[in-house]
């Protein structure tokens, strides 16, 4: 017996993404109250989706491969694959770019052209980006990752980056275990994260954004 695993409204309320243990991915229909589409996307359970805040594209992902699929939400057909191991994403405020956390980099995906436009390596004790956001402007992206046995670290850093330059412009160092989500105030200037001892943190981040 099939069981869904995660669902996702669209930005403009007209559909609803649902997931399931088999790895069917349905789209609903709101206005209509009926199933648009519906179709084998993975190989097994969907962990997460999301909408592109335009609500044109849809991303969801699953722990083994194919791992994580980029979709046109409206007609439901495929528009990559992304074969390596993902662990996060994140769409940009503009819908331009998706931000993919992948082993010992995240990788600036550009939405039409659809190729990778920059790779930014992480820091030993960054790997594994578990957790992403773009700030509301867009110019800057904090992560987050697992806390990995055996390397010495005390305290998992979340990082902000510079999407243009891909600079890490601040470290920010509190939670003693995995870094599971990340969220930016709607002004942007205070960045809260969650770890996986239950402890939620927030950080001001105006000396680094100008915010």
């Amino acid at each position: 017996e099939w069981q869904v695993s995660t669902a996702a409204f669209a930005p403009t309320s007209n559909l609803l993404a649902c997931g399931d243990s088999e790895g069917t991915l349905y789209i609903w229909n709101v206005q209509q109250q009926r199933i648009q589409h519906a179709f084998k996307a993975h190989d097994g359970w969907i962990n997460s989706m999301a909408f592109s805040p335009n609500g044109k594209r849809l991303v969801s992902i699953r722990n083994t491969g194919p791992v994580a699929r980029l979709w046109e939400a409206e007609s439901g057909q495929p528009i990559e694959t992304f074969p390596e191991r993902i662990n996060a994403f994140a769409f940009s405020p503009c819908s331009t770019l998706i931000a993919l956390g992948k082993g010992k980099e995240i990788l600036l995906w550009d939405i039409e052209r659809c190729e990778t436009v920059m790779s930014i390596p992480q820091p030993k004790d960054s790997w594994f980006p578990f957790a992403l956001a773009f700030s509301p402007c867009g110019r800057y992206l904090a992560s987050g990752a697992w806390w990995i046995r055996g390397f010495g670290i005390k305290k998992c850093p979340v990082r902000l980056w510079d999407v243009e330059s891909g600079e890490n412009i601040a470290a920010f160092r509190g939670h003693p275990t995995d870094i599971q989500c990340l969220a930016f105030s709607p002004d942007g200037t205070i960045l809260a994260s969650g770890g996986y001892g239950g402890t939620i943190m927030l950080w001001d981040v105006k000396p680094y954004t100008n915010g």
